[in-house]
């Protein structure tokens, strides 16, 4: 998890909008890459209330954000839907999420009695040493984390006690016997991780992965060790799975598979343009002596590195439910935010042929004076000629003066 103030440079050639230029401070909340809680804001933010109406699935979700004036989160509340654990089914949910000193030490549902969700522990050094997870007031499980002198993850146990059992205190006095999984790191006198370990206690299978570097820091190679049916021991016959190559700028251009795989081993290479995005990737199905080409994507992007078109030239693995598309095409207004995907069932070459929509997303935005969007629409539909509104979002923004 990330949380950040930034000061950024902006370049006025690469943006003609004044109104872009004359902000220079982002606040950012980072919590995973699918997370609908991340946030990028333009200037110092206060606070932040997020309304989603979902028209299509008929439900509303709600989110406030509060922050103080380094950029860094204070409190974060959730209306949303949840999974339900026990019963296996989706619930309405209040989740609030709150911090200290910038790192998230809770994640808890207040609407079911106790503790239900997440809290966590840190030590002096910002590690996350300690991961604890509730089910309706009862400790379902927890890990432990720790640490070389160095900050470095060396040891991982989870433990997983279940909801079930019959116990008097929060956590069981014969801890030991509720460990789930043991995995430890390894790593060289560059700080690079060459060698974790997965002892998985309850299933009985102890693995090890090995990895290796160029003088770059670059990974070049990953292997394991066979499994010992439970036997852990520092004998290891080794079998490399995956090699990296790299060029000039410590760009990955290939990735290879090495053995003898099932069906076939892959090898794939990557081109880069002069602003390092990824333009061409190429893949090679290898069977014994035959080479043959498995796939081939192209991408192109605007001048501020946002892809706009994603186009599959070989093979056929892209789909959207049953319907089969070739081509991604997306377009942005000035605050780069997009404003069209189209996908295309045409292959690039296919000049000749009419290109098919299957699926088409529009958002239109209206933004304030900081250049942050406050309402957004999106809408959705099988070609440009039926779009339906299917999701509505309306923000509040408070600044710090």
């Amino acid at each position: 998890m990330n949380i950040k103030l930034t000061s950024i440079i902006i370049l006025f050639q690469a943006f003609s909008i004044v109104g872009l230029c004359q902000e220079k401070i982002t606040t950012e909340y980072f919590y995973d890459k699918t997370s609908k809680l991340n946030l990028n804001l333009k200037g110092k933010v206060k606070y932040v209330s997020e309304i989603t109406d979902n028209l299509k699935r008929e439900n509303n979700e709600e989110r406030e954000f509060f922050f103080d004036k380094n950029g860094e989160p204070t409190k974060i509340i959730e209306l949303s839907l949840g999974l339900d654990v026990m019963a296996r089914e989706l619930r309405n949910e209040n989740t609030v999420f709150t911090f200290d000193n910038g790192k998230l030490v809770s994640e808890l549902n207040q609407i079911d009695i106790g503790l239900d969700g997440n809290t966590y522990t840190y030590d002096d050094y910002g590690n996350k040493i300690h991961e604890k997870f509730y089910v309706q007031g009862r400790l379902v499980s927890e890990k432990i984390f720790e640490y070389d002198s160095k900050n470095r993850l060396t040891k991982f146990t989870d433990y997983v006690y279940g909801y079930f059992r019959d116990y008097n205190e929060e956590r069981p006095d014969n801890k030991a016997d509720f460990i789930s999984m043991i995995k430890t790191y390894k790593y060289d006198n560059k700080g690079n991780l060459v060698e974790d370990s997965m002892n998985n206690i309850k299933g009985n299978v102890f693995k090890k992965h090995l990895y290796k570097y160029d003088t770059n820091g670059n990974m070049i190679e990953e292997g394991w060790c066979k499994s010992y049916e439970g036997l852990i021991d520092d004998t290891c016959d080794y079998n490399p799975s995956t090699g990296w190559e790299y060029n000039n700028s410590n760009q990955m251009i290939r990735e290879y598979s090495i053995g003898k795989w099932s069906p076939h081993n892959r090898d794939s290479y990557y081109q880069y343009n002069i602003l390092g995005n990824k333009i061409e990737t190429k893949g090679f199905y290898i069977k014994e002596k035959d080479t043959v080409l498995g796939y081939l994507f192209k991408y192109e992007y605007n001048k501020f590195g946002n892809k706009t078109k994603d186009i599959e030239v070989v093979g056929k693995y892209r789909r959207l439910g049953f319907d089969r598309y070739k081509t991604e095409k997306i377009e942005y207004d000035e605050y780069q935010n997009i404003t069209f995907q189209k996908f295309l069932t045409k292959e690039e070459e296919e000049e000749e042929e009419e290109e098919e929509e299957i699926k088409v997303v529009k958002y239109n935005y209206i933004y304030d004076d900081k250049g942050n969007w406050i309402e957004r629409e999106k809408l959705e539909g099988k070609t440009s000629a039926n779009l339906k509104l299917i999701e509505k979002k309306q923000r509040t923004i408070e600044y710090f003066e």
